[in-house]
């Protein structure tokens, strides 16, 4: 019973440290606002290029948890859609970000 128990615990730690679904890889270029909301659901933070009123960027966070050396971490990483005229434009890992 002790195993069991100590087997029913190992498998929820380690069930919880994969990195969540992201649904990034279903925009494409050219996809309406509503689209991607659709797909993605609503931003963490929408940015609004001062240079270009008709930009915008949708900001999207997700955190994960990884299990290093005994200990559970949480990252988070963000990735960001360009949307130019209500269209995605680009989109990516935060730091690949092109503000035009």
């Amino acid at each position: 019973m002790k195993n069991l128990m100590l087997a029913s615990v190992a498998i929820l730690l380690f069930g919880c440290a994969t990195t969540p679904k992201s649904n990034l890889h279903l925009v494409n270029l050219c996809m309406s606002k509503t689209e991607v909301m659709q797909i993605m659901g609503v931003p963490a933070s929408v940015r609004v290029s001062s240079a270009a009123p008709n930009v915008e960027y949708f900001i999207y966070s997700a955190v994960y948890y990884d299990y290093k050396a005994g200990f559970m971490i949480s990252r988070t990483k963000q990735n960001y859609i360009r949307l130019k005229d209500s269209k995605v434009d680009s989109y990516g890992p935060i730091e690949n970000i092109e503000e035009k």
